[in-house]
């Protein structure tokens, strides 16, 4: 199922957990899931920084850990990260 063309592929809706960590650049984040998640993108309106890796899969049962470098302070970060994987555009 892995290296079927996208648009063949026939993902069922992952449940994705994530965990926010403020750190002294910004933020650290894991993600995990229990289904794949194909081609995750994350974004962050209004809040201008960087991430230390974007739009990659998450196997189940795998822990990605990636960092959000930013100046800005905001106390409810975990309300604008946005997560949309490939499940989500269909």
């Amino acid at each position: 199922m892995y290296f079927t063309a996208l648009k063949e592929l026939n993902l069922p809706q992952p449940e994705l957990k994530s965990v926010i960590q403020r750190i002294k650049s910004g933020y650290k984040i894991s993600l995990s899931s229990d289904k794949l998640v194909k081609n995750i993108y994350l974004t962050t309106p209004g809040i201008d920084g960087f991430f230390s890796d974007n739009y990659f899969d998450i196997l189940p049962g795998q822990t990605v850990e990636l960092s959000f470098e930013t100046k800005d302070q905001t106390s409810n970060f975990e309300k604008v990260l946005n997560l949309v994987s490939l499940v989500d555009s269909y």
